[in-house]
């Protein structure tokens, strides 16, 4: 893939027009980028309902074994369009929606762990997330010399996510599994840098982050599951940020 990119930006470079000294970015563009992408999300459980009965230092080994962080990862790819605008004063300011697959998840399962406060009772736990497709839209203001153009970008991102956590006792049978399939939103913010290689062609490099709010899901019991009634309740809040280095070739006209 990378000697793909090279090759294609060398195409860019020697194909066409040069580009003069001073490259106008005032125009639109689209195009395609491949990522890198780097999250961090935490899963933090609130037990609920039957859980009261059970002791306090009981409830705590559970929330501590349970709550965990992961860092999804993964490589992406995505296509991007937009339009900017040059002031004579050689600042650029510009606005683009974009379309990405982050392909971006972790997980994790224990084996079975036994409670401090209950060695008897043990339990395995697990926890997984995937960020999946986002789409977003951006400004960004930036500064012209040459043919680059260094910028900031600020903007608003939309991203569909997948969170699992289960639970399931050697010792008792208890067996709980949650899952959620939520679209979560967010603000993103990064800086990035864009070279016309003639009046066409454009290489763009940029760093992103994007906050995204957080969600909630419930565990159910599965089928064969002990305790199902009276009902112990396990509520998970899930957060997520998402870090993205792009690489990408821009059609300007």
């Amino acid at each position: 893939m990378k000697k793909t990119l090279l090759a294609f930006a060398f195409f860019c470079i020697y194909s066409g027009q040069a580009a003069a000294a001073g490259h106008d970015w005032t125009g639109g563009y689209v195009g395609l980028n491949l990522g890198s992408n780097q999250g961090d999300s935490r899963a933090d459980v609130s037990l609920q309902d039957q859980w009261s009965t059970e002791s306090a230092g009981f409830q705590a080994d559970v929330v501590d074994a349970w709550s965990t962080s992961l860092d999804p990862s993964g490589t992406g790819f995505g296509v991007q369009a937009g339009y900017d605008f040059q002031f004579s004063n050689d600042w650029v300011l510009g606005f683009s929606v974009e379309y990405n697959d982050l392909n971006a998840d972790d997980g994790r399962l224990t084996g079975q762990i036994p409670l401090p406060a209950a060695p008897s009772v043990t339990y395995q736990y697990g926890n997984s997330i995937e960020a999946q497709s986002s789409w977003g839209v951006r400004s960004r203001l930036g500064y012209a010399f040459d043919n680059s153009l260094l910028y900031f970008t600020l903007g608003w991102m939309s991203v569909d996510v997948d969170a699992t956590a289960e639970i399931f006792s050697g010792s008792n049978g208890y067996s709980k599994l949650g899952v959620a399939s939520e679209t979560v939103n967010g603000m993103s913010f990064g800086i990035g840098w864009e070279y016309a290689f003639n009046d066409n062609w454009s290489l763009q490099m940029e760093c992103q982050r994007s906050n995204l709010d957080d969600f909630n899901f419930t565990t159910a019991y599965r089928p064969g599951s002990t305790f199902v009634s009276p009902a112990y309740t396990e509520v998970f809040t899930q957060d997520l940020e998402v870090n993205s280095f792009r690489i990408g070739f821009n059609y300007r006209f």
